[in-house]
């Protein structure tokens, strides 16, 4: 949920700690340490890192051994990896307005769906 309450404050519509970040497997590791004093936005940043930067994003399961790197393709004259996390953080923008526009549940599905 901190993307949310990031992009509710309007942090991440200037996101460009996301675009500073590169396509590493460090980035992943450290984003993936556990640290209690990190403000919203670097929380938000970790988050990111590990569900864009994970093989099958799933940034709750990010691991150093589960990095997204890509050796056998190429796009746009880069690894196909980075070529989408380039994408990916172009594309902040519209992830902030499309949150912007549903409803966030934190409950879960069956409750959610019995009302």
């Amino acid at each position: 949920m901190r993307i949310v309450e990031v992009a509710r404050d309007g942090a991440i519509l200037d996101f460009s700690t996301a675009a500073l970040t590169p396509f590493s497997r460090e980035e992943l590791v450290r984003a993936c340490a556990p640290e209690k004093e990190l403000d919203k936005l670097e929380q938000a940043r970790r988050f990111y890192v590990r569900a864009r930067q994970t093989r099958t994003g799933l940034a709750q399961k990010s691991s150093e051994g589960r990095w997204a790197h890509c050796v056998l393709t190429s796009r746009a004259g880069m690894s196909g990896a980075v070529s989408r996390w380039v994408g990916s953080v172009e594309g902040l923008s519209e992830i902030t307005q499309r949150l912007q526009r549903v409803q966030i549940e934190s409950a879960p599905a069956i409750e959610v769906i019995q009302g």
